[in-house]
Formats: structure tokens, C-alpha cells, sequence
């Protein structure tokens, strides 16, 4: 007899396929109606939830705050508190949650995922911003984060748009800890100032994964400040390019997850078998495998491919989450100074 979250996943699997009549809308990145992230859901239901597209964190806040309705919204940690804090999310009941139990430990307990003693998020994905290099380009001795300030490499490099990944990227780069760190004034300086001097040496910050991959393709860019997706697609390519993981150039760690939506129009029972077809292991074989990032059930590293899991050192989890930098804990105070900050430095000041 099967009891408690192995009841409710087998029942999200098992039953027959049913009208989900009262609708679920998600409100996501695109690309994630991917329909082999909810393979559970539409066995169910037969039909997919319907999606609504955000193209970053701030265009989903604002929509949100703006009145847009929807059952579940995917926004990452660094944006969690706005969300809370707008009165936009309500807590996750995760009791609810047949995995909740296999979730990776080191995530369950980031700020925003819980606060003040709830959960809040539901956490799905996650990855990183790394050094990856064109290995026939960029020699053993170079491949450091050194590399972006590096003058021989002046304008072959690239470093992403946004300003969590960058300001990570410099916090790396100068042996900060964790994004608290940023409240200290003089730790805030000192990053911008490093930022600034990669704006100097870069070719371009990128914010469209595909202009950075074709780039590299192509080798105008040898070395950047990227997602492991890059990696991905280029070695799908035939693009010598790898991540450049360890104690040389560290990795930033972003996680994303679902939130429950206050007066979200559609079924709260179809918003939690929802999050129940995301978490299952099916669909952390294919993020892993297909898209290169890791995904919050930690069954998921089990059944993928070896090579896929150990591309970005997820082979050895507990490791990597102890040595990540976490994009965490941002307050709303500090996430928009740096934002501020981070939008002088692009214009050159």
C-alpha cells in the first residue's frame, strides 16, 4: 500500500486522463511550455496548461504587479522578495508536494524560498554563470577569471547583461562570499569598480543566449561570463568550448522555482499536480540532458546521463552547492542599487 508522497505522485501518474475543466494558466519564461517538463500533467489531463511569457524577472514583476492573473509564475530568487513583499504569492502548502522530501537540501533553504518560517517557493531549475572558454583559443595557463581584465584578450570577450550575473561574476573574482556582502559600501565599490574595467576589455554584454553561442561559434568571442546552455549548444555544435569549473574561476549558482499566484483564476488542484509533474524525476533527466541545467529533485542526477551530470560538476552535489555563490538573499534595497549601478557602468560612467 502506498502512503503519504508516494500516494500522491502515483496518483499523479496513475489516474486515468481527466478534463481539467476549471483551466491552469502559468505565467513563465519562454520555452518552458517545453512539454517535457509536465509529461505527468497532460498523462493526466490530456491537455497542457495555458502559458503566458515573460522575457526577464522585471517584465514578470511588473505584469504581475500590474494585475495580470495566473495560477503559477516562474520567477528566480533574486526577484522573490518583491513578489512577496507586493502581496502577489501566498505560501506553498507542502504537504502538497509529493517530492518535497527529495528536494535538495541546499535549496529548500534559501532565502526566499522560505521566510519567516513559510515556503514560498517551489524551487525547479537552477544553473550557473561561468568562465566558459573556446578551448583552441584560450590556452591552460589563461582559462581564470583573470581572463576579463586581461588586455590580450581585449575585445574578444563577453560578459551577460544582467546584473545579478555580473555583479556575481566580480564578487568571484574578488573573493566575496555571498551577495550580502554588497550592503558593505566599500564591497560595493570594489565590484563596480572591477565591472567596470571588464566593460572596458569586452566586446559586448550579451542578453540573447543565441547572439553569445553564434559568436563563439564563430570565434569573435573565446571566453565569456555565460549559461550553461552555451556549453551545451556549442558542444551539440561541434564548438570546442567547455566550462572552466573549480577553484581557478568558481561558478554563481541562480535557482528558479514556482510560486502560488493570490486569487489565481484556475484550480488549486491543478496548480499542485502541476508542480508535482515538474518535480518528477522524467522531468530533471531532460533539463539536465537537453538544456544543461540542474533541476531541484535530487532522484533527477540518478537517472541522467552520467556525462550530462558531470559536464558542470553536478557528479559530485553536495560539493558544488557548498562552494557555488548563491544568487541569494538580495533585499529589494540592494537588488535595485546594484540594478542602478550596474545600468551607469553599461553607459560608461
Amino acid at each position: 500500500m502506498l502512503t503519504g508522497a508516494a500516494a500522491l505522485l502515483a496518483a499523479s501518474i496513475m489516474a486515468p486522463a481527466l478534463q481539467a475543466a476549471d483551466g491552469l494558466t502559468v505565467f513563465d519564461w519562454a520555452g518552458y511550455d517545453d512539454p517535457n517538463f509536465h509529461q505527468a500533467y497532460t498523462a493526466r489531463y490530456s491537455t497542457p496548461p495555458s502559458f503566458t511569457f515573460f522575457a526577464d524577472d522585471d517584465e514578470g514583476f511588473q505584469k504581475a504587479r500590474a494585475g495580470f492573473k495566473a495560477d503559477l509564475a516562474h520567477p528566480c530568487l533574486t526577484t522573490a522578495a518583491k513578489w512577496r513583499e507586493a502581496g502577489l504569492i501566498q505560501p506553498i502548502d507542502t504537504a502538497r508536494i509529493a517530492a518535497w522530501n527529495d528536494i535538495i537540501p541546499a535549496l529548500k533553504e534559501l532565502p526566499g524560498v522560505v521566510q519567516d518560517g513559510k515556503v514560498w517557493m517551489v524551487p525547479f531549475d537552477w544553473g550557473n554563470a561561468l568562465l566558459i572558454v573556446r578551448t583552441d583559443q584560450v590556452p591552460e595557463a589563461d582559462r581564470t577569471l583573470d581572463i576579463f581584465t586581461n588586455p590580450r584578450y581585449k575585445g574578444r570577450i563577453a560578459v551577460s547583461g544582467s546584473v545579478d550575473d555580473a555583479y556575481a561574476l566580480a564578487m568571484l573574482a574578488l573573493g566575496m562570499q555571498k551577495f550580502e556582502d554588497l550592503n558593505d559600501p566599500a564591497k560595493f565599490q570594489q565590484a563596480s569598480d572591477y565591472l567596470a574595467k571588464v566593460r572596458d576589455n569586452q566586446k559586448f554584454y550579451w542578453t540573447d543566449p543565441t547572439q553569445l553561442d553564434q559568436s563563439i561559434a564563430s570565434g569573435e568571442i573565446v571566453a565569456a561570463w555565460a549559461w550553461n546552455q552555451s556549453v551545451t549548444a556549442g558542444q551539440g555544435n561541434g564548438v570546442p568550448v567547455e566550462a572552466v569549473t573549480g577553484p581557478k574561476a568558481g561558478a554563481s549558482t541562480w535557482v528558479c522555482g514556482y510560486v502560488d499566484m493570490v486569487d489565481g483564476p484556475g484550480s488549486k488542484d491543478l496548480a499542485y499536480d502541476y508542480l508535482n509533474a515538474l518535480l518528477d524525476p522524467s522531468a530533471g533527466k531532460y533539463i539536465l540532458e537537453a538544456w544543461g541545467y540542474g533541476h531541484s529533485n535530487g532522484k533527477s542526477f540518478a537517472v541522467a546521463d552520467k556525462a550530462a551530470v558531470a559536464r558542470f560538476g553536478y557528479d559530485d552535489l553536495e560539493r558544488f552547492m557548498t562552494n557555488s555563490l548563491f544568487q541569494a538573499g538580495i533585499g529589494v534595497e540592494l537588488q535595485q542599487k546594484l540594478a542602478d549601478q550596474f545600468e551607469k557602468i553599461k553607459s560608461g560612467f
